[in-house]
């Protein structure tokens, strides 16, 4: 399945799966990839009932992630482990993607600075990028239709001239 994003609104060429998701945790306060974990390919795992743990205090204001990198840092790669053993697909890159309609329609407008696509310029043929999605899905939603995707190899976008016949809104 194809997907897309815009480097322009994450800002960031950082792939690694435990820095990618260390970094929506701690810095972020993100809780999706911590749901997405707990309650599906870790639920019955120490690292799931962990990554719960985690989910529920922050959501509940009771932590906060800033406090300990190392522990999220680890927890991560806990978590990155425990889907190998599961899988065996040995997840070392992650990459946040979402519909075309969802990176035209929400995030390239807040990679202008604005909340709505009218008020930003339309994107150029390299502002949004193609990819294939990856193997484990780490995190599900986020909300605005993002997906995180966790890869074995190096994530790369695809030709620029790919068409969006055989994306996600064609199935």
């Amino acid at each position: 399945m194809v997907k897309y994003r815009t480097e322009a609104f994450s800002g960031s060429s950082i792939r690694d799966a435990v820095e990618v998701m260390a970094f929506e945790i701690n810095t972020l306060n993100n809780t999706d990839i911590l749901r997405t974990l707990s309650s599906g390919l870790l639920h019955d795992t120490l690292t799931g009932a962990e990554m719960e743990q985690l989910m529920l205090e922050l959501e509940d204001g009771e932590t906060d992630a800033a406090a300990d990198l190392w522990y999220i840092k680890d927890l991560c790669r806990n978590a990155l482990r425990e889907i190998k053993a599961k899988t065996s697909i040995s997840v070392k890159y992650a990459l946040w993607l979402a519909s075309h309609d969802d990176v035209c329609g929400t995030f390239w407008p807040w990679a202008c600075g604005v909340r709505s696509k009218t008020e930003c310029r339309k994107p150029g043929e390299k502002d949004i990028m193609a990819y294939e999605t990856g193997p484990v899905i780490l995190a599900d939603d986020d909300g605005a239709g993002g997906m995180l995707y966790g890869y074995c190899d190096m994530p790369a976008p695809l030709m620029p001239d790919h068409k969006r016949s055989n994306d996600d809104e064609n199935e």
